[in-house]
């Protein structure tokens, strides 16, 4: 993503430490002062596991641990995200969270390939 868009004005969050670890996506969305975007992507426990196992914390927990934090379709209450279906490829995610986000106006440079 930060390759798509470039590496100044955009601030990735990783989903797995937002939501495990510090819980304040709507305090973070009310605070600040620019565009906020948020996408949940919204894919079974089995894929995760798929998807978990090529990254490169893969060692850092297990399938168990995972396991007990996964909940199935685990949105913010107001509805503010958008959800990306598990089908989506990586291109089509990127191209849509930049497209959806308002990041199309700078000069991309290129999608990191799967």
């Amino acid at each position: 993503m930060r390759d798509a868009h470039g590496r100044r004005g955009l601030a990735l969050v990783s989903q797995d430490v937002i939501r495990r670890d510090i819980l304040m996506l709507q305090k973070l969305r009310r605070d600040h002062l620019g565009t906020s975007s948020f996408f949940y992507l919204d894919i079974s426990y089995e894929e995760t596991l798929r998807r978990h196992g090529t990254r490169p914390q893969r060692n850092q927990f297990s399938a168990e641990d995972m396991r007990k934090w996964y909940l199935e379709r685990d949105v913010l209450p107001d509805g503010c995200e958008t959800l990306i279906g598990q089908d989506s490829s990586l291109e089509e995610t990127v191209r849509r969270i930049m497209r959806e986000a308002g990041l199309t106006t700078h000069h991309p440079t290129s999608i990191p390939s799967a």
